[in-house]
């Protein structure tokens, strides 16, 4: 079987001049060349488990890639990266599997997934792609499905939708690189846990009081409830420490929520968290006395 190499553009491109037709003119059909658009990629992961397909191929297909122009698409080729080196497929340039992923959605939580951490059931598509995958997603997570655009933070472009016409709007209004459509999962408690180092050194609860908002961001509405991290428990905290060793972050904020069953899910891990700037906190006294310990 002859071996097959894919060009990613940030369009396809297969005129006559372009890098597709002459590299397949060149190799004299010694080896299957095709071309894509990044934007033809979709994701689907959960802990322990990742699918990729670049539109009718699986990403284990193809035994070496080109990532030829990336603008536009930069989380999606790092995350893409991720997934090649898991699987051991090839990929140029190499740079893209040392890139920074701290700050994308996607790329930390293929990551974390990758690493048995119990991320919610994702899966991503680009804008473009929504309306063909909206049965295969609403058959997937029920309704309503939780989107989020990856690249925001504090609550910013997260949207529960609850039905088709949902998806049609979020389509229309929003334009983002990509969406990552999400398992709804109905909140009992949401830990956000301020890890330092390799402990845990603060411990919160977030409570939203407003039964209209789904978010428990602070930017949202939320309070916290401080708390003992001692009194974190024992899944939670392993949780906590290991994801952020997985991202390589000494200074990590953790969300997890705990769903209506008692189950655990890792939310997010976010590299330079928000700090509450008052008396109550115990944030900053504790980053200080990080800082301190370290220096």
């Amino acid at each position: 079987m002859k071996k097959k190499l894919l060009i990613l553009m940030g369009k396809e491109e297969k005129t006559k001049d372009s890098i597709y037709s002459h590299v397949k003119h060149d190799l004299k059909g010694k080896v299957d060349v095709l071309t894509a658009s990044f934007s033809d990629i979709e994701f689907s992961f959960e802990r322990g488990k990742i699918d990729v397909n670049i539109g009718k191929h699986d990403l284990r297909d193809f035994d070496l890639i080109y990532f030829r122009k990336t603008f536009g698409y930069s989380s999606i080729a790092k995350a893409l990266s991720i997934c090649m080196d898991y699987y051991h497929i090839g990929f140029i340039d190499s740079v893209f599997s040392f890139a920074s992923y701290t700050g994308d959605k996607l790329p930390s939580l293929i990551r974390l997934a990758i690493n048995d951490l119990p991320v919610i059931p994702t899966f991503l598509c680009s804008r473009g792609n929504i309306e063909k995958n909206i049965d295969r997603i609403i058959n997937k997570f029920g309704l309503p499905v939780v989107s989020k655009n990856p690249k925001t933070q504090r609550g910013i472009g997260v949207f529960l939708l609850k039905d088709r016409n949902d998806f049609m709007e979020l389509r229309k209004k929003h334009p983002s690189e990509g969406f990552m459509f999400q398992k709804y999962c109905e909140r009992d408690i949401e830990y956000r846990l301020l890890v330092l180092g390799d402990r845990i050194a603060v411990a919160e609860k977030k409570i939203q009081d407003d039964p209209r908002e789904f978010r428990a961001n602070v930017a949202r509405g939320a309070s916290e409830e401080f708390f003992d991290p001692k009194e974190v428990p024992p899944d939670i905290r392993t949780i906590a420490t290991k994801s952020s060793r997985v991202l390589k972050l000494e200074i990590a904020g953790v969300d997890v929520l705990i769903d209506k069953a008692g189950k655990p899910w890792l939310l997010e891990v976010n590299r330079g968290p928000g700090f509450t700037y008052n008396k109550i906190s115990p944030e900053l006294p504790a980053l200080a006395k990080y800082f301190e310990k370290i220096i």
